[in-house]
């Protein structure tokens, strides 16, 4: 075997604009509605399942109500995250960058290449979802 592609993790850097505020807000409005609305759901699931097998030791509906509490607890979870994120984009300034996210980047690597060189830290920066430059490190 002479060559194998790999796939890196690629940095998505956003340069900061009242735009990308709008859009992180938009976003996280949004999940944190759909996850209280979820919440919502299994609560009444669950309160339901209370009232309709309170009385009963069955092994299957206690699992069941452990699988639904379980859900509560990581939508709740989630919607602490969330509400941490939140913050975090509030107090974001117009021109800093601010880590997106990553996208994974097949790379082949060949015998004799510098690994260290193909394999080094990339980032993609964008400005309105525009690509502005592309960074290797």
């Amino acid at each position: 075997m002479n060559s194998i592609n790999v796939i890196r993790k690629v940095a998505i850097k956003s340069i900061v604009t009242d735009e990308l505020k709008r859009q992180l807000d938009l976003q996280i409005k949004n999940a944190i509605k759909n996850t209280k609305n979820t919440l919502k759901v299994l609560k009444n699931e669950k309160n339901t399942f209370e009232k309709q097998f309170k009385d009963t030791k069955d092994v299957a509906q206690q699992q069941t109500m452990l699988k639904i509490q379980s859900e509560i607890a990581k939508s709740q979870q989630y919607l602490n995250e969330l509400g941490i994120k939140e913050k975090e984009y509030k107090a974001l300034k117009n021109g800093q960058e601010f880590v997106q996210g990553f996208i994974d980047s097949p790379v082949d690597l060949k015998l004799g290449d510098s690994f260290f060189e193909k394999l080094s830290k990339t980032e993609i920066v964008l400005h309105d979802g525009e690509i502005v430059e592309i960074r290797n490190y």
